[in-house]
């Protein structure tokens, strides 16, 4: 709210005043009682306790014609000390008088000094657009150069694929007139030897197929279990690769008994009592009575104590001891009990 004072400069005939003060509102004076301002004391402004401050503010508006009501007071009041010594110089600085040459001085150096940026900010835009012309050319410049490049190798492609469909067109031309005056000479050829060839022997009729299993050695009277197994293995073997099951049954029944050698023979006739010339005897026939024969031949109980007692060898490798100690638990039997 404004304060109310004298007569304003308007209706005395004076300049227009200048700005309020941030405080209070109030248009201060310049020095409108002519005489001078309170004295500042000589420990200065900012060393002047909070009531010397308020008392001081107060004789300065009153020596610029501006009164301090009870409003005012409550806001200088409720002001800090830094505060007040703030309201102090913005009074202070509404209340200079501005030096003409000095203002026309500063107005002419800042008028220089934006022609002068203005003029180096011109200078560096037009070095830039220079720059970015020529920064163009050379690259309209280089695409130029590569789309003729491009244009050049494609025509030299094109060219070669052209001289390369001649060159195929004229050998392809060139073989078939060679065919051409050889294909009588080579039909020629061909009489002579069908002439000069002996006749052909009539066809042979073909006996009955054998399986061929000289490569499986016979079973002796003293081998044992562990040695059948070692020959049942080469026999599996032998028979996938010359495809054993296409055999008819009598093949494959006496191929195993004459394989498996005199003893076996004996042992499947009379031991065992198997008819071989019987249709219901089959291979796995004849296998699986072999193998419970020379099972039986050796206690289960024994190939058990002697899997126990299995120990690796002074000079035996790893695989060598790891060998013997599957077989022994294959004698033993051991994944069946």
């Amino acid at each position: 709210m404004p304060v109310e004072h004298s007569p304003t400069r308007k209706e005395s005939g004076e300049d227009p005043e200048p700005a309020s003060t941030p405080a209070t509102g109030a248009v201060p004076k310049t020095n409108p009682s002519g005489g001078d301002p309170p004295a500042t004391p000589s420990k200065g402004i900012t060393k002047m306790s909070k009531a010397e401050l308020l008392n001081f503010l107060s004789e300065y508006r009153a020596h610029l014609g501006m009164e301090t009501d009870a409003q005012t007071k409550a806001t200088y009041n409720a002001y800090t000390k830094d505060r007040l010594v703030e309201e102090y110089f913005t009074l202070k600085k509404a209340t200079e008088a501005p030096n003409p040459k000095q203002a026309s001085s500063e107005q002419s150096e800042l008028a220089a000094m934006f022609m002068a940026s203005r003029r180096d900010n011109d200078r560096a835009i037009n070095e830039a657009n220079r720059r970015m012309d020529i920064m163009l050319e050379n690259m309209d410049r280089q695409r130029h150069e590569a789309e003729e490049r491009v244009e050049r190798q494609q025509r030299e492609m094109e060219r070669q694929r052209h001289e390369s469909d001649a060159r195929f067109a004229d050998l392809l031309k060139t073989l078939g007139a060679a065919l051409h005056e050889r294909a009588p000479e080579a039909r020629l050829e061909e009489e002579r030897e069908e002439r000069a060839a002996p006749p052909a022997a009539p066809a042979q009729p073909r006996g009955p197929r054998t399986f061929d299993y000289t490569a499986v050695s016979q079973l002796s009277q003293d081998s044992t279990y562990r040695e059948f197994k070692e020959w049942h293995e080469t026999w599996t073997n032998n028979a996938r690769v010359k495809q054993f099951s296409t055999f008819d049954r009598e093949t494959q029944v006496y191929s195993i008994v004459s394989a498996a050698g005199p003893h076996a023979s004996r042992v499947l006739k009379t031991h065992l009592a198997i008819d071989l010339d019987s249709n219901t005897t089959t291979a796995d026939t004849v296998m699986n009575g072999l193998q419970a024969y020379f099972r039986d031949q050796r206690s289960v109980v024994v190939d058990r104590v002697a899997f126990r007692k299995c120990r690796q060898k002074a000079n035996e490798t790893f695989d060598e001891f790891r060998f013997r100690l599957v077989d022994l638990a294959d004698d033993a039997d051991l994944c069946e009990a």
